[in-house]
């Protein structure tokens, strides 16, 4: 990035233009937040996914059983063998797939507490949240029109600044990953608060998060209307993509 301008600085700005607070904040306390940085395990469709089949199974001993991988060529998923399906405890018409995933950072939306597995006895906590993606020098070219919100399916995330917390690296939020992760399975991304002298959860704020989502809405055509929403996401991206060409300008 250019050294006459600072991103996370335009992004705050804009933030405060149209919300009266910065993208960031700190918080406190251990319950999770809309809008609060974890860590989770997300997964998420590359090139190739694969189903698990068995190739040696012996009743008496499953768990010295070995598998093989079989890639998916088509739209049709294979059912999983009887043994697959006992061994991993598949309800009926379930397969077990393998897809990429990894451990990485992401927003938390929502939270619900579903009945679906046991109904009328159990309750899940669970998170809708947006995994975040670190930029790699590969992306060198689709970087600032992601900052500059022309990317539908993506949106840029702003660096750690000083007094406010941000990623480490520059990263974006990619939509098209976007998933329910069990509140169990979450840990809260702690930096270091350089005023307080302690490490500390933060989150994107309210008028941030709200922005990211109709980023979404609106790209993604889920809604007709958002009219309150929709002129301050308007004002916001102006004011970015302003910022962002003078300083392109300035230090060319």
């Amino acid at each position: 990035m250019p050294k006459s301008y600072n991103i996370s600085e335009i992004y705050d700005e804009a933030c405060k233009l149209v919300g009266d607070e910065s993208f960031t904040e700190w918080i406190s306390g251990v319950e999770f937040q809309p809008g609060q940085l974890c860590e989770a395990a997300v997964w998420y469709e590359e090139t190739n996914k694969w189903s698990l089949e068995e190739s040696t199974f012996d009743p008496r001993d499953e768990e010295n059983a070995t598998w093989y991988a079989r890639k998916i060529r088509s739209g049709k998923i294979p059912p999983s063998g009887k043994y697959v399906k006992r061994y991993f405890n598949l309800a009926d018409g379930e397969v077990l797939l393998i897809v990429n995933g990894k451990y990485r950072p992401v927003i938390l939306v929502r939270r619900f507490e579903s009945q679906w597995v046991y109904p009328g006895d159990q309750t899940l906590p669970t998170w809708i949240v947006l995994p975040l993606f670190t930029y790699k020098s590969k992306h060198t070219q689709i970087i600032l029109e992601d900052a500059r919100l022309m990317t539908p399916e993506r949106f840029y995330m702003p660096v750690i600044r000083s007094k406010f917390p941000g990623a480490a690296q520059e990263c974006a939020v990619r939509y098209l990953t976007v998933q329910a992760v069990r509140e169990k399975y979450l840990k809260a991304i702690r930096l270091m608060d350089s005023e307080q002298g302690m490490n500390r959860p933060y989150r994107v704020t309210q008028t941030a998060l709200k922005l990211i989502m109709y980023h979404l809405f609106k790209n993604f055509e889920l809604f007709s209307e958002l009219t309150q929403q929709k002129d301050r996401y308007d004002i916001f991206k102006e004011y970015v993509q302003e910022l962002i060409t003078e300083g392109l300008k300035t230090s060319s």
